[in-house]
């Protein structure tokens, strides 16, 4: 498990964490290997509106291509609609299983799922892919430093 702080504007907002069969600092390798992953997000800040949630997730969504994103669209709604306002001390965990399912859980209860790979890929790269919501927690998820 490696973990790293999403900072926005000098705020800690919250850890992230990602767990991986194997340690690999290629985010190319974390995304593609085989075996169950989860990422795992522990909130820092005071409270973060499900609005809030909902437009970081858009944006980070918004960094793949639009053909990619059309084909998407339907999961990407549904898995907006897991969401909630979360407070410091709460979790989201992300678990991408090998049978290409993703499970939300919110602080210990599922709240929902998204099937298909692809799906997957596209939620991974908001933390690991070419242009990550954060490129400082992209490098200490995969083990690196700021």
């Amino acid at each position: 498990m490696e973990q790293g702080v999403r900072t926005k504007f000098f705020f800690d907002i919250y850890i992230g964490a990602l767990y991986l069969p194997s340690k690999t600092q290629s985010a190319m390798k974390a995304m593609s290997s085989k075996g169950n992953k989860r990422v795992l997000m522990r909130f820092l800040y005071a409270e973060v509106s499900k609005e809030r949630l909902i437009q970081g997730w858009i944006a980070g969504f918004e960094r793949m291509s639009k053909d990619r994103r059309v084909l998407l669209q339907a999961r990407i709604n549904q898995f907006n609609r897991f969401f909630q306002d979360m407070k410091k001390g709460d979790s989201v965990i992300y678990d991408f299983l090998d049978n290409c399912t993703t499970v939300v859980t919110i602080n210990a209860k599922i709240v929902g799922s998204i099937e298909g790979v692809d799906f997957q890929q596209a939620l991974l790269a908001i933390w690991l892919g070419n242009n990550p919501a954060d490129s400082d927690l992209k490098a200490m998820m995969l083990g690196g430093t700021k």
